[in-house]
């Protein structure tokens, strides 16, 4: 795999590995001639954190007596105590006659500058002061045009970057061959590692620890366990780099490999670590036994789990032919671990695709819901949950405040998907607690909490086996918490009606969802009072009917306090009422409008007639 990526990395153009983003205090103005512009007006200021993009030799190199090529410290270019002085000078001779930029600049700095250092240096100190220890980044500006942004310099800066690139190479002790390409060479040293952006934290990790103590195997410590060299690393950094770019990645890899049949006992990792072996010597040909297709593997095969694998990612679910080849092939999962290099046992799993179709379908079955429109809406977006399980929704990252609150479970959430398994509960918790504040301020939670609960609900009904939660209402059920949320909605409901449907700036809900759905034994003795008062203002044989038909159902008294997945419960109760209520009146008043239309082109039937 780290070849495949190597060559990817090659594939990609070297340019924005030799520059970088650096912020700078800004330009001295010289004109063609090599001198200031304007005594007054020599300056121009970058606003901070306003970078610009200049050339860079390695760290290595630098942190030593290499200076970089024309953006560098105050210090570098004007005193010539300084170590990297002579370096910075040596740039500048070589390119001066390249360009008449770069002509005026090398005539400032060493030809005009020395002759009036007292007067320059007292102009200066209104930026910087050239004695400074921690002295700016600055660039020049002959004209209008920025001398990082001319082009004359490359080539020579271009050869300059190989040559140090093969010096850093030549001074390197010893010899091996790589871990990738087989060559010998150089291997790279922890101080010249490389950091693959967009893994682990803001900062990056590198490929592997090599200072880690426990990298270690065979007798071999540190990089000579996995030797590369350092153009090898570059390369790797950018294929990785160039992976996590795509949407659908994430920090957290999984390596699979996939068989159309049982996986070998001699490639079972998990049976390898926990088996009686006197020699571990065979781990040195597992790669290779890996990386080999299986002989019943084709092209047409890998194109099945691609497009599988794709539909499940990124789109909704679809249904595939239950006799597909697929159906059959087994996979065997191992967790990565980018800050150490190593594959993680905890994170084994396997199985088959069958298993994964299967399991899938459950939970978009799971999920189904009817919505107020009538339609059937299935949990697809995965990423619009996590919004909405979020408790800080004002975040301006919401990718990064999503994998802050819920990046734990991540992996859990989707093992449950795959392996049928309970979802994890602190997405529940939140869940609810979600659909509460949402009630209270007055507002419609979204269905997919509503969604989330139910499949939860559903998978704690199957340990008891039982089969009462549906896609709408079922009024057959009779959990007393399920029932305590149907008559929560229908006193809403009732409110609303006797008030014409106008709006009220407290309702029932607003004012009663929460403790209700804690204590609804107290509550809803307060509400049916309330209740009997909004009954009184119309009359309505329907509702009257609905509140005794739900009351006729508990079979005991109503509860005096709720658990957690009670109280789930009763928000299911409670939005289902709701969609039953909304969907009844919506075909009542198509009915009426039937009845309406039909007497009136009878009427107009018999005015024809």
């Amino acid at each position: 795999m780290l070849k495949e990526i190597y060559e990817l990395g090659k594939s990609i153009k070297d340019e924005n590995n030799r520059f970088e983003p650096r912020e700078i205090l800004g330009y001295i103005i010289l004109n063609e001639s090599g001198n200031l512009i304007d005594n007054k007006y020599f300056f121009e200021e970058v606003k901070k954190k306003d970078k610009i993009i200049v050339p860079k030799f390695q760290q290595r190199l630098t942190a030593s007596n290499v200076a970089q090529l024309l953006v560098e410290k105050v210090a570098v270019i004007f005193d010539s105590s300084n170590k990297k002085y002579n370096c910075y000078k040596s740039y500048m001779e070589d390119i001066k006659d390249l360009s008449l930029e770069l002509k005026a600049i090398y005539t400032f700095l060493y030809e005009i500058y020395p002759l009036n250092k007292l007067e320059y240096d007292n102009l200066f100190k209104k930026y910087f002061t050239i004695d400074s220890k921690k002295t700016p980044f600055i660039s020049f500006r002959v004209n209008d045009k920025y001398i990082e942004d001319t082009t004359e310099w490359r080539d020579y800066f271009d050869k300059k970057y190989i040559d140090y690139e093969d010096k850093l190479n030549t001074e390197m002790d010893s010899k091996v061959y790589s871990c990738i390409t087989n060559k010998l060479i150089n291997p790279i040293s922890v101080s010249d590692q490389v950091r693959i952006n967009g893994v682990t934290s803001s900062t990056g990790d590198s490929i592997v620890c090599f200072d880690k103590d426990a990298f270690q195997s065979y007798g071999l410590k540190n990089a000579l366990n996995a030797p590369m060299s350092i153009e090898e690393s570059k390369q790797l950094k950018k294929g990785f780099e160039k992976i996590l770019s795509k949407p659908n990645y994430s920090s957290r890899f999984k390596m699979s490999h996939w068989y159309s049949g049982e996986v070998p006992t001699d490639e079972d990792i998990i049976n390898i670590a926990t088996g009686d072996f006197d020699d571990f010597s065979f781990f040195l040909d597992f790669q290779k036994k890996t990386d080999k297709k299986d002989k019943e593997f084709d092209d047409k095969k890998d194109k099945s789990i691609n497009d599988f694998l794709e539909t499940f990612c990124t789109k909704d679910f679809k249904d595939i032919n239950s006799s597909s080849d697929i159906l059959d092939l087994n996979f065997y999962t191992l967790r990565y671990v980018p800050c150490t290099g190593r594959m993680s046992l905890s994170g084994f799993k396997k199985g088959s695709i069958r298993d994964i179709y299967v399991n899938v379908q459950t939970f978009y079955e799971d999920s189904s819901l009817i919505g107020f429109n009538g339609n059937i809406y299935r949990l697809s977006n995965y990423w619009r949950l996590y919004y909405h399980l979020l408790r800080n929704k004002n975040a301006t990252d919401k990718n990064k405040q999503i994998d802050s609150e819920l990046g734990r479970n991540f992996d859990n959430f989707f093992y449950a998907i795959l392996y049928n398994n309970q979802l994890p509960r602190d997405y529940f918790i939140r869940a609810i607690e979600n659909i509460e504040k949402t009630m209270i301020r007055g507002e419609k939670p979204s269905i997919t909490l509503y969604q989330f609960l139910k499949i939860y609900l559903k998978r704690e009904e199957r340990k008891k086996g039982e089969n009462f939660l549906m896609s709408e209402l079922n009024e057959n059920y009779n959990n007393p918490a399920y029932l305590c949320g149907r008559l929560l909605r229908v006193y809403e409901y009732i409110q609303l009606k006797s008030n014409n449907f106008n709006s009220l700036n407290v309702d029932v809900t607003k004012r009663y969802f929460s403790a209700c759905s804690k204590t609804p034994a107290r509550i809803l003795s307060i509400i049916n009072d309330l209740g009997i008062y909004h009954l009184s203002k119309y009359n309505s044989y329907y509702d009257k009917k609905l509140l005794d038909d739900i009351y006729s159902k508990f079979e005991g008294p109503i509860p005096e306090k709720l658990d957690k997945n009670e109280r789930a419960l009763f928000m299911m109760g409670y939005y289902q009422q709701g969609q039953a209520i909304f969907n009844t009146s919506k075909k009542t008043e198509e009915s009426e409008d039937t009845v309406e239309e039909t007497k009136e082109n009878n009427n107009l039937d018999k005015g024809e007639n």
